[in-house]
């Protein structure tokens, strides 16, 4: 028999992978690298890393596992890697309060100002945990005191009253008004905190620094007025002292002595009252408190 002729064989097109898409669904299937996880946060956290990162392999969309990612990596001490995998988190489900909670954690550990911002929406959760929302504030007040004293000081009175009675937030607000140059209003809340927990070493530590700040700025302030008042009439020394005085929030002090370099300058001085004020509302937002060593660093 005539051999039979075969048809010639078709290519097939290579395979190619089909990416999967991120997505914010709110269930998932079981992930037990995940489960593993989390109990090791804290306990173990390098391990925990690579659990997590396993982990995200499996379910690339469970905002969870990059949140508690970045937890991990923030315990481990890698802070720039942690806010990257809490932040991914955090964009796919900004409404879940645990993530909110958890990234603010991973912020106020990386000492990140952006903190702020992610926390007062946090605080609007309305399923927010008690404890979480403590947390949440706390951060918030002692984040602010170093970047915006003013605005710390209502927030720690609310800070207090969300949590009647306790250490933490008592030692807050006596920070935060120390934080404005008020320490003998600051100094009674340092004392309340003190009796409500005698046994936080940290406590006494902080009303000591307070008493320094207010000696160190009682003695600056007492040199520039010895210079300015002592021997002839200098605008410019005048003018030390009322930069001085703002610096501490001594705002009515510091007017005056404005007041008294301007009378004792030439017309046509370019140090004239403009430059002045500029300079003293400049000052006024950075009181030197020793803020760094009132604000606890995070744990």
């Amino acid at each position: 028999m005539p051999p039979t002729k075969r048809k010639p064989a078709t290519k097939r097109k290579p395979a190619t992978k089909r990416k999967r898409a991120i997505t914010t669904s709110t269930t998932w299937g079981p992930n037990p690298t995940y489960d593993r996880a989390v109990p090791l946060l804290f306990a173990d956290p390098r391990t925990a890393v690579k659990l997590l990162r396993s982990a995200v392999k499996l379910q690339p969309d469970r905002p969870r596992i990059h949140v508690n990612l970045g937890l991990a990596l923030s315990n481990a001490g890698e802070h720039a890697k942690a806010k990257g995998s809490a932040r991914r988190g955090y964009e796919m489900l900004p409404s879940d309060p645990y993530i909110a909670a958890r990234f603010v954690q991973v912020l106020y550990a990386a000492n990140d100002d952006a903190l702020v911002d992610v926390a007062r929406r946090a605080i609007q959760l309305p399923d927010l945990t008690a404890v979480d929302r403590s947390f949440v504030r706390g951060a918030m007040c002692w984040t602010l005191m170093r970047t915006d004293p003013g605005a710390a000081v209502p927030e720690t009175e609310v800070y207090v009253a969300e949590n009647p009675g306790e250490a933490e937030p008592l030692a807050a607000r006596g920070c935060a008004l120390a934080a404005i140059c008020r320490w003998d209003d600051g100094l009674p809340w340092l004392d309340k905190a003190i009796a409500a927990d005698p046994a936080d070493a940290r406590l006494p530590l902080r009303r000591d620094t307070i008493i320094r700040a207010r000696d160190v700025a009682e003695h600056a302030i007492a040199a520039l007025r010895e210079r300015a008042e002592g021997g002839r009439d200098d605008a410019s020394r005048w003018r030390e002292l009322g930069l001085g005085l703002a610096r501490f929030a001594r705002l009515s002090e510091a007017i005056e002595a404005f007041e008294r370099a301007r009378s004792l300058e030439p017309d046509g001085d370019p140090q004239n009252p403009l430059v002045m004020a500029a300079l003293m509302v400049e000052a006024t937002a950075h009181p030197m408190v020793l803020v760094g060593q009132l604000v606890p660093i995070p744990s």
